[in-house]
């Protein structure tokens, strides 16, 4: 697949990211005041696709995107259906790609 599975913490100054949990790796932290942007992208499956036309694991593509301020702003890109630990945000629809959103620009402020 090409996103692993993750889990995503917000805590009160940072959110953290364990890639792959299961395996015990290293969490990732970046702080609130470090963010640039959070946006997203959902592009759904066309209902007219044969499934040898829609290469990705999923039916929809949920991918929250993290920009950090400053020089480096690669972004950081998460599939929240492969998210393990955000119920409301793992669903694969619009809304918990939205939900994701919304919560983590509440913690910018």
């Amino acid at each position: 697949m090409p996103y692993p599975t993750v889990s995503i913490t917000l805590n009160t100054n940072t959110i953290d990211f364990v890639h792959d949990p299961a395996s015990n790796n290293l969490t990732e932290s970046f702080g609130y005041d470090k963010i640039g942007s959070v946006d997203g992208i959902y592009n759904a499956k066309p209902l007219s696709a044969l499934s040898s036309e829609w290469a990705y694991p999923f039916n929809a593509e949920t991918i929250l995107i993290i920009t950090m301020r400053g020089l480096d702003k690669t972004p950081y890109q998460v599939e929240l259906q492969r998210c393990s630990n955000q119920a409301t945000w793992n669903t694969g629809t619009l809304v918990g790609l939205q939900t994701a959103i919304a919560a983590i620009r509440a913690k910018m402020i």
